[in-house]
């Protein structure tokens, strides 16, 4: 168990294969180090928000393994466009196993309260 908030940019510049130790990662130019770290705090907070999970509390190591995935996804694909909207099916796999986020965010059965609306307004 790992606390999802203290990944570091290190830990995902090596997991991207971007650096094999800290004295490669402390020889990255500063924007790119800070652009590591931005990426890791939104794959942080997309996880976290995906699952509904705390990220400042423990969580099983597959959910950091997750983040560092999106993170890596993220970093991979910084250059790309609208041209790619899959998801990772491994990412999305994990964090549906612990996502507490189960209700559906808009009402399957068309009115705001759930219940079925009659089209002709009468009853049968």
């Amino acid at each position: 168990m790992r606390v999802p908030s203290e990944l570091t940019a290190y830990q995902l510049a090596h997991f991207s294969h971007m650096c094999f130790d800290p004295a490669d990662f402390e020889g990255l130019p500063q924007e790119e180090r800070q652009e590591i770290a931005m990426i890791l705090d939104l794959a942080v907070s997309y996880c976290g928000s995906y699952a509904g999970l705390d990220m400042t509390q423990e969580q099983p190591d597959s959910i950091c393994y997750a983040v560092l995935a999106v993170g890596a996804e993220m970093l991979e694909n910084r250059q790309m466009t609208q041209q790619y909207s899959t998801q990772n099916p491994t990412v999305m796999q994990i964090l549906d196993m612990y996502s507490t986020n189960l209700l559906p965010s808009v009402p399957e059965s068309g009115t705001e309260d759930g219940s079925a609306e009659d089209p002709g307004g009468e009853e049968p």
